[in-house]
């Protein structure tokens, strides 16, 4: 299976779906900066052979029109200045019957900026 994660950061979520799925995953990154530290914890955790990277914002994916089984993001595509040409992009390198999932924070009309909460446990 080949997977595409859109905002892949340094790796993460990358490095546990290529271990334990034996998946081969495309990272999409804009920062040249944290693709390398990702490739040298990939290598460490022993998942280099199968993670690679391609340098690119994820409005203008560089990658082959359905070419992916799969595509994942996680609490990257929030940063999107256009969500809907973000996952018009993503839906064009799934192969037909390509599946997409993705993990967001978004805000809601309910959020309060003057409202403090607390991070504390009580």
């Amino acid at each position: 299976m080949k997977a595409l994660d859109v905002g892949c950061g340094i790796g993460g979520p990358m490095r546990n779906i290529a271990k334990f799925s034996e998946a081969s995953i495309t990272g999409i990154n804009n920062n040249d900066y944290q693709i390398k530290r990702a490739s040298r914890i990939n290598e460490q955790n022993g998942v280099g052979h199968l993670c690679s990277f391609i340098l690119s914002d994820f409005m203008t994916l560089k990658v082959a029109p359905r070419s992916y089984d799969a595509a994942f993001a996680i609490e990257a595509t929030c940063h999107s200045p256009d969500k809907t040409a973000c996952f018009r992009e993503i839906y064009k390198t799934l192969k037909p019957g390509g599946l997409f999932c993705v993990y967001e924070w978004c805000m809601t009309d309910k959020y309060d900026p003057n409202v403090r909460r607390s991070l504390k446990r009580k």
